[in-house]
Parts: structure tokens; C-alpha cells; sequence
């Protein structure tokens, strides 16, 4: 979420931005990865207000809420340019069990910026946080400094 997050800051701050990291990008995931996936009988117990708990892969359950897919729907980013007049560097595990790293992808082709690049790392998973994956995190800070 911290990549929305920070996508969305850009659109209201990008001349004040001198550069983006993200990691394991997952802009609109209440979109593309929550209620596109949910079944009928999903969507209509939100519909009816009631509170879904959605499994991740880590056997943690989290509440989704017909006002958080509602929200969510409000502040899409990845169905329109975004402009970055900055240099912008995403990383993402090929081994991400939480975000497909074709959304990097996805984010990538909606950035318009001199300076894009996105390091995909064949063994990683969604946190990155291998001592290699650090040295990788490590040098795409570098690159935007």
C-alpha cells in the first residue's frame, strides 16, 4: 500500500519530489486484487455491508469493507499518466506471493518520467528484505541521489 500511497502524493506534489522508491508496488489493489478476484457470493456480502475477512499467504486475515473497496475506487492511479519530473526506481520479487510483479509493470507504464527503472529479482519475495535485497534497495536509493 505504501507505493499507492506514495503514487498519490505524487500526483499533488510532484515538483516538490526529487525521486521515488518503491517496493513490491501494489497501486489499487482493492480494485485489481481484492474485488476483481472476489466471487458473486463475495461481492454480494459486501454489497449487503457486511465485512469480508480476506486470507493473505500468510494465514493472517484482514476486514475489507464495502467503504474500504469504495474508497479504494476513488483514488485509482493506475488508469491514468502520471507525470514525474524525477527519477523513479521500483523493485519487485519474482517470488511475491502477495503482488504479482506485473504490476510493477503495470505502475511503470503509467509513470511519464526521463528516469524509470524497475529491477526485478528473480528469487525475491514480498519484502525484500534478504541482506541481497537490501544491497539492491541500497543502490536504487543511490541512483535517485
Amino acid at each position: 500500500m505504501g507505493a499507492w500511497i506514495g503514487i498519490m502524493l505524487i500526483k499533488y506534489f510532484y515538483k516538490k519530489i526529487k525521486g521515488f522508491v518503491g517496493i513490491a508496488s501494489a497501486p489499487d489493489f482493492t480494485e485489481e486484487l481484492i474485488w476483481k478476484k472476489f466471487s458473486i457470493v463475495e461481492k454480494n456480502k459486501i454489497r449487503e455491508n457486511k465485512i469480508y475477512k480476506l486470507k493473505n499467504s500468510h494465514n493472517n486475515f484482514y476486514p475489507v469493507t464495502k467503504k474500504f473497496l469504495y474508497d479504494g475506487k476513488k483514488v485509482l492511479v493506475l488508469n491514468k499518466k502520471i507525470k514525474c519530473n524525477f527519477p523513479v526506481e521500483l523493485l519487485h520479487g519474482v517470488n511475491d506471493s502477495s503482488v504479482s510483479w506485473f504490476y510493477s509493470i503495470k505502475l511503470i507504464k503509467t509513470l511519464i518520467s526521463k528516469k524509470l527503472n524497475l529491477t526485478i529479482i528473480d528469487d525475491g519475495d514480498h519484502s525484500l528484505s534478504r541482506n541481497q535485497d537490501l544491497k539492491k534497495l541500497d543502490l536504487a536509493i543511490k541512483n535517485i541521489i
